[in-house]
């Protein structure tokens, strides 16, 4: 068996996230978001649902044309710019369903919600308050023994979107 790897930390303020609300016939209401944001050619980088609801976390400049082209269709939307990306990058991640587990418990140890989670073989992360990144970034730069590294906040450099979806993480 593989065995993973941590090698860093990093912090990302390059995202929005774009909550949608009242779907009230989700996959059909769904199907409406998902070709708005389209046509705005933006590709969500993570997408999390519940209930008759589902958030978007898209690139920070595109997150406002979204969340007005939304509410102009009557629908009830919820723009936050104030977010950030706090993840851990190394080989093997998805893997070894410890370094998920161990991630979770170290976001959870300093009182983030785990409601936008992304699990990838090479990269786990979290979107979090942004006054929180500081505190979720230390934690697992602890947790993993790792450096940390804070992107620029008006560049990602991933090379293209995070699809993963992931609920409400252990308690």
């Amino acid at each position: 068996m593989e065995r993973a790897v941590v090698w860093e930390v990093y912090t990302s303020h390059t995202e929005s996230t774009v909550t949608v609300g009242g779907l009230s016939a989700p996959p059909a209401s769904l199907a409406r978001v998902f070709a708005t944001v389209a046509r705005l050619g933006v590709e969500p980088r993570t997408v999390v649902g519940s209930g008759a609801g589902v958030t978007l976390v898209v690139p920070r400049p595109r997150g406002r044309a979204i969340a007005a082209t939304l509410a102009a269709k009557g629908t009830p939307v919820q723009l936050s710019d104030s977010v950030a990306r706090v993840g851990v990058r190394g080989i093997g991640l998805r893997v070894d369903s410890a370094v998920a587990t161990t991630f979770c418990r170290a976001v959870n140890a300093v009182g983030v919600p785990l409601a936008v989670v992304s699990v990838e073989s090479t990269d786990i992360s979290v979107v979090c308050a942004e006054h929180r990144a500081e505190d979720v970034a230390g934690a697992l730069a602890k947790t993993f023994g790792t450096a940390t590294c804070d992107v620029a906040r008006d560049h990602d450099h991933r090379p293209e979107p995070t699809l993963v979806v992931a609920g409400g993480g252990p308690h």
